[in-house]
């Protein structure tokens, strides 16, 4: 290929040096193309729109492009940091869980994120008021969902009353338990969020004042120094589907309507 792009070069009229650098430019760019793939495991929560990045870049063939056959495993993330330190996935998709496991002294770090502020709605039985909310599903006692609860309770006036927070493991599970009537609201992110509201369930509140990190990447310092070069190649393919989700926005609409078998509306207010 080379040869015949100089051959053209030169019967084009092109300078010498500037074919020199053409060609060792195009030197760079093909050593940069990986020859095979990398086997990638990362664990997910659950399969809301927090993940969407890494959901869309394995759809759209970013990560593989990257030369990285990923591999999302859902794993509640109340479990994530056990896993990931024995070695049975490379990255977690919750790095808040991380985070906490690192300031615990677990040799963990997070490596990205997603999100800078809690992005959970409490969405509640059709015609309860907030004063008669008694159960709130939560992912995990101690999660970021707990937190974002606790505080939209708090923002609601509810702050000082006798609260029971059940996990659920998941937004999955917890919009999940809020349908079947089990508890009297749940803290939930899109397109759960949409698709309760048009079924007559009432937005409570939100977290989304509250700054905290949410969706990303964690991972093993030993993974982070064994596996540089992979790592970096994981964070450019998540960054360029975070791109393609902020300058996409009739692709990631279909996108959501397939994968979540909702309506365009639903899909749209998520997007």
């Amino acid at each position: 290929r080379q040869g015949l792009l100089f051959f053209g070069l030169i019967k084009a009229g092109l300078p010498l040096a500037l074919m020199f650098l053409i060609g060792v430019s195009l030197e760079v760019l093909w050593a940069q193309v990986p020859s095979t793939s990398e086997k990638v495991r990362i664990a997910v929560p659950g399969k809301s729109l927090t993940y969407l990045p890494l959901f869309l870049g394995k759809e759209k063939g970013l990560f593989r492009d990257e030369g990285i056959d990923l591999e999302l495993i859902m794993i509640p993330g109340t479990i994530a940091a056990a896993t990931l330190q024995a070695g049975e996935i490379d990255y977690t998709a919750a790095p808040n869980i991380a985070m906490r496991a690192a300031i615990r002294g677990a040799p963990v770090r997070p490596v990205m994120f997603f999100q800078t502020r809690l992005g959970f709605s409490l969405i509640g039985q059709p015609k309860i008021t907030a004063d008669r909310v008694n159960t709130v599903a939560v992912n995990g006692l101690g999660t970021a969902t707990h937190y974002a609860a606790l505080a939209t309770m708090d923002k609601l006036g509810q702050g000082g009353r006798k609260i029971l927070y059940i996990g659920t493991a998941s937004t999955t599970m917890s919009y999940m338990a809020l349908i079947n009537k089990t508890v009297d609201a749940a803290i939930i992110t899109p397109p759960f969020v949409s698709m309760a509201t048009t079924s007559g369930y009432l937005y409570l509140g939100d977290s989304f004042h509250i700054p905290g990190v949410l969706g990303g990447l964690g991972a093993t310092m030993r993974h982070l120094t064994e596996k540089r070069k992979q790592t970096n190649r994981v964070i450019y393919a998540t960054l360029r589907a975070i791109d393609r989700i902020a300058s996409n926005r009739e692709e990631v609409i279909d996108y959501i309507k397939k994968e979540y078998h909702v309506e365009h509306k639903i899909a749209l207010e998520s997007y």
